[in-house]
C-alpha cells in the first residue's frame, strides 16, 4: 500500500492553531494549539499521521493510516481517535 505522493512530501512535524466551530454551543469558534506529525511506514508502504489538539482544556489525539493499493481497491485509510481506543 504505497504512500500518496503528497503525504510522502509532507513528512515531519507541523504546529499551529486550529479552530473548532460548534454553532449550537457558541457563536465564536474554539481556538487551540495543534500539532501534526506525518511519518512513513517501511519502504514508504503507508503514511502515519498523528495529531493532537485540545477542546475545553482536554487534549484530543488520534492516528490516521493512509496508503494506496491493497484489498480496498486502490485507496485505503484507517483512523483511530485516542478517546475511542
Amino acid at each position: 500500500m504505497p504512500t500518496p505522493k503528497f503525504l510522502s512530501e509532507a513528512t515531519g512535524w507541523w504546529e499551529g492553531t486550529s479552530l473548532l466551530s460548534l454553532p449550537w454551543e457558541r457563536k465564536e469558534p474554539y481556538e487551540s494549539n495543534s500539532s501534526l506529525h506525518v511519518d512513513l511506514g517501511p519502504k514508504g508502504s503507508f503514511s502515519q499521521i498523528e495529531y493532537r489538539w485540545s477542546f475545553k482544556d482536554t487534549v484530543q489525539h488520534g492516528v490516521l493510516l493512509a496508503g494506496l493499493g491493497g484489498r480496498l481497491g486502490g485507496r485505503g485509510a484507517r483512523w483511530r481517535r485516542g478517546d475511542h481506543a
